[in-house]
């Protein structure tokens, strides 16, 4: 999603026709397929010690928020950490800290991926 929100920034900024215009970005996610599976983190597999969960308690979970674009990459994990913490409920996983989105995001930022995106247009 931090990737999502990131390319939705820049799209914002190249869309708005004039620098002072306020452009939000509305976000959408549906989880479908969700019943019997249990968290795991395929980039970071140590991250599987840190969030023990149990199989989802639902089949499908649907994510929205509002984010204003200039204001997602400062504020990224606080828009994160609800939409997360909502996701890992589904599987029994309580009490995601707005700190532990922020260190994954700086980790994303410090990856190949972070470093690979070309600064937004002012």
């Amino acid at each position: 999603m931090s990737e999502v929100f990131l390319h939705a920034k820049s799209l914002g900024l190249l869309l708005r026709k004039d620098p002072d215009d306020s452009v939000v970005v509305h976000f959408r996610a549906m989880f479908a397929g969700l019943a019997g599976r249990v968290l795991r983190s395929w980039a970071n597999p140590l991250n599987d010690l840190l969030v023990q969960g149990r199989s989802a308690r639902s089949d499908e979970a649907v994510l929205e928020t509002r984010l204003p674009v200039d204001a997602i990459e400062e504020r990224l994990a606080e828009f994160l950490t609800p939409l997360l913490a909502s996701l890992y409920d589904r599987f029994g996983v309580a009490g995601l800290s707005l700190n532990r989105v922020e260190a994954e995001v700086q980790r994303l930022l410090n990856s190949a991926v972070g470093k690979e995106r070309a600064p937004a247009p002012s």
